[in-house]
């Protein structure tokens, strides 16, 4: 389900994201169910299937209130900004991502507070917040280097592609975006959390 998530095969995802769940159900082993139905949402996003992404959505809800895990709690609430962030409902958005931020940060693994400065900016930059938007996405990229991540660079660029073009500096935008898709090709990058069809089009 991950790989072909990060590959952009969301119907393949899915595929492995409900034959996972069912081998949960026949084994009566539930430990990989939230990451399972985490990557279910987002390749249901990347259909451009909300419905489904909020179904899921739902089946994660009371597992994460009995959950006691960081990295889970971290993962659905980015799953919520996510969705929030398509529906252009940016304060539950920033709540949403908040939460992620408070869990990655506790927990201190670098993909999931990597991507938890990311979804703060994106919601900063939503809001208008210029300066908290490029602190915060500063962060993402700090995490992302000491990791050595492309992927996380890659997400990184396409979002300071993004800021500059909204605040209409084309030039800024063009040279960047540029080195984004350079990196995405080399890397063969082509998908990252929190992607927006609208933006990257």
């Amino acid at each position: 389900a991950s790989s072909s998530w990060a590959n952009a095969l969301f119907e393949t995802a899915l595929i492995a994201v409900n034959k996972g769940m069912e081998m949960s159900r026949t084994t009566g082993v539930y430990l990989w169910d939230l990451h399972l139905l985490a990557f279910g949402v987002a390749s249901a996003i990347g259909t451009g299937d909300l419905e489904t992404a909020r179904r899921l959505l739902g089946q994660m809800e009371p597992e994460i209130a009995k959950d006691t895990s960081n990295f889970n709690v971290s993962i659905y609430h980015m799953m919520v900004c996510w969705e929030a962030l398509l529906k252009e409902d940016f304060i539950t958005a920033k709540m949403h991502a908040e939460i992620c931020l408070k869990f990655s940060l506790e927990l201190q693994a670098t993909l999931p507070l990597a991507s938890a400065y990311h979804a703060i900016a994106q919601v900063a930059h939503e809001l208008g917040e210029d300066k908290k938007a490029d602190a915060f996405l500063e962060k993402s990229f700090d995490v992302g280097l000491k990791m050595k991540s492309t992927f996380i660079e890659f997400m990184c660029r396409i979002a300071e592609a993004q800021f500059a073009l909204d605040r209409n500096q084309n030039k800024k935008a063009i040279m960047l975006l540029r080195k984004a898709l350079k990196l995405g090709k080399e890397k063969n990058h082509v998908n990252f959390y929190l992607w927006r069809s609208e933006i990257m089009a």
